[in-house]
């Protein structure tokens, strides 16, 4: 069934957490990272994934991570209990290496042991009804720019595309990018370059409040964005979009 396409956008603090239901109705998450009073996972087991498209016996379509810093896997915990994804794509890492940047190792050890049951042999996917392509830096490519920001700048890109009969919108998300990254990303993959070159590209950001943007785009194109309410510990987030 072909339907409207559908992304949340939680506000995580600094972190990130995106939610796109597509087309077709299959669900993924982008990044899973949470707060102290809300898990971006078990919002979307609650509210999206009963009625979204099983792909495989999963409910959880596909789980893009960035890269493996607290802020973008905080919520790995939920994710591989509650709505573990069929497909999962993320960069491989010495992951030892990855520790000496952050303070606090848990979600980083659940992640880096549950990651390794995924297949990385690329298999055909679901039909989205839309396009989804992610690039990226090697970690070792990302080296070369500066040694202290790799992990950044190895983040995966992954850039939606929803198409109707008179418009195409673009959404951009960048993990933790830094300029110097996204500077040789375009001089080094010119699939990339061309596919930002045309069309207008949001690239989407978070403020520091928590909360979800939702943003809805009918094949008409009518193209909505509203706030919720997600419960008493949560402030609604009156803006979330970089233009």
């Amino acid at each position: 069934m072909i339907m409207g396409m559908k992304m949340m956008v939680f506000n995580v603090e600094h972190g990130a957490c995106a939610f796109v239901r597509t087309p077709t109705n299959y669900p993924m998450l982008i990044d899973c990272g949470c707060t102290e009073n809300f898990s971006p996972a078990l919002y979307i087991c609650d509210n999206e994934l009963k009625t979204a498209t099983t792909w495989n016996g999963y409910q959880l379509t596909q789980l893009i991570i960035s890269h493996p810093h607290d802020d973008h896997i905080a919520d790995i915990a939920v994710v591989k209990e509650k709505c573990p994804p069929g497909l999962l794509l993320r960069q491989k890492y010495d992951w030892e290496d990855v520790k000496t940047a952050e303070d606090d190792y848990d979600n980083l050890d659940t992640y880096t042991n549950w990651q390794e049951k995924y297949n990385s042999t690329p298999i055909a996917l679901p039909d989205y009804g839309m396009d989804i392509e992610s690039f990226w830096l090697t970690p070792e490519q990302a080296k070369t720019i500066d040694e202290t920001k790799y992990i950044n700048n190895s983040s995966i890109v992954t850039l939606a595309t929803v198409k109707g009969s008179k418009f195409e919108e673009k959404f951009l998300f960048g993990g933790d990018m830094e300029t110097a990254g996204w500077e040789t990303l375009l001089e080094k993959n010119s699939r990339f370059k061309a596919a930002v070159k045309n069309g207008e590209t949001r690239r989407m950001a978070t403020t520091r409040n928590d909360g979800t943007i939702t943003i809805s785009v009918t094949d008409e194109g009518k193209y909505s964005l509203s706030t919720s309410q997600l419960g008493d510990n949560v402030r609604v987030a009156k803006r979330g979009l970089g233009y």
